[in-house]
């Protein structure tokens, strides 16, 4: 057989749930329409407005986090007001994970354009996000309809380049703040990390 038979053990399926506090994430290849299947067929999901949702895929990437390597989907959607404002989220997590690249997109593009055209956002999510770190904080709220997977998040945000205690202060009025697991254990390694990968991505001209 290809596989070991044990008698008894452990089984882990589906997806790891982020923990709450302070991470260094980094985006991944995969920014694009939040699409369903109905009736066999891809569609793209929207909101009650009508207004196209977009996901952006994550993971946490800090060897000193506990939950190092969790995968994590932010989802937002094509808005320019209220509090799920798509397009200001979009633009400030842009300008904390790449501000050089973001400012350059945004001299390339002058005038009220919006991040989710076609022809910004094939920057955005290819050259500005791809392989960008930063920090989110994330707090649980809760799932009515599964209370062992409540609803993951994000509260706060920064740049790679902070820590989580100087974020948690800054944002929160909490001096003492909260680590990538919610310690401060591993903050400066993850952070120089995240300035050397940084520094490495290649210019392109617009």
């Amino acid at each position: 057989m290809k596989a070991q038979a044990n008698e008894k053990g452990e089984i882990k399926q589906g997806f790891d749930i982020v923990p709450e506090g302070w991470h260094l994430f980094r985006f991944e290849e995969g920014i694009g329409y939040l699409i369903s299947k109905k009736d066999g067929e891809e569609v793209i999901l929207t909101t009650a407005k009508g207004d196209k949702k977009w996901k952006f895929p994550t993971v946490i990437d800090d060897p000193n986090d506990d939950s190092n390597g969790f995968k994590y989907d932010f989802i937002t959607q094509e808005t320019n007001t209220g509090v799920n404002n798509g397009e200001q989220m979009v633009s400030d997590f842009c300008f904390t994970a790449n501000k050089p690249k973001w400012e350059k997109l945004c001299a390339a593009y002058p005038g009220d354009r919006s991040v989710f055209e076609d022809e910004l956002m094939s920057k955005i999510k290819t050259s500005v996000l791809l392989g960008a770190p930063i920090y989110w904080k994330i707090k649980h709220s809760k799932n009515p309809k599964d209370v062992d997977r409540p609803y993951v998040n994000i509260i706060g945000y920064g740049p790679a380049s902070s820590t989580p205690e100087k974020l948690e202060a800054e944002l929160f009025g909490n001096k003492k703040g909260g680590g990538s697991n919610g310690n401060s254990s591993g903050a400066g390694g993850a952070k120089k990390e995240a300035e050397k990968k940084a520094a490495a991505t290649e210019d392109e001209p617009w």
